[in-house]
């Protein structure tokens, strides 16, 4: 499980954008008892940043976690129960919600959730992906586990391959 949640936070640091995302990965990692808490003359300031936000073609929200911390944020506590939740099948990355307020989301809407899905994984450079979706309120995170890992039922698979092209296009913050 150590190895699982380590190989995840690689993944968030090879990904990161940004030194806030990485002071974040940080705290994350001392939080879970990976790094001891350094002694520093002033404490350093943890400024979250927020979720990765995408607007489908459609008109539906749909964010992205940037890491451990946000994805278990993202999906245990800002996501409702009847949103959309992705992740791709076996492979570290992202936890995705499709916003949806109540309504199912338009084909279109879970092809670009999907491939959003795939973009922000290991599988990235992978070619087809197998990405499972499902209701959020089939998503759990076991007793004792680590930060961003979770359990699923109730999936449904799609074969998607990132696109940096659509990633960019439906991106609010440009």
């Amino acid at each position: 499980m150590e190895k699982a949640y380590l190989s995840s936070v690689l993944d968030t640091i090879e990904r990161a954008e940004s030194q806030g995302e990485l002071t974040e990965i940080r705290h994350e990692l001392a939080k879970t008892g990976f790094l001891k808490n350094q002694k520093q003359t002033k404490p350093e300031k943890v400024r979250e940043t927020p979720f990765l936000k995408f607007i489908s073609t459609s008109g539906m929200p749909i964010y992205v976690g940037r890491n451990n911390t946000q994805n278990d944020q993202l999906t245990l506590k800002t996501a409702r129960r009847s949103d959309v939740w992705l992740h791709v099948r076996d492979v570290q990355g992202s936890h995705v919600v499709i916003s949806c307020g109540g309504k199912d989301p338009d084909e279109q809407t879970l092809f670009e959730a999907a491939t959003l899905t795939a973009y922000f994984s290991q599988a990235r450079n992978a070619g087809k992906t197998a990405v499972d979706y499902t209701q959020v309120c089939h998503v759990k995170k076991p007793s004792g586990s680590m930060p961003g890992m979770v359990i699923y039922t109730d999936s449904k698979t799609i074969i998607v391959e990132a696109d940096e092209k659509l990633v960019q296009s439906l991106k609010t913050e440009k």
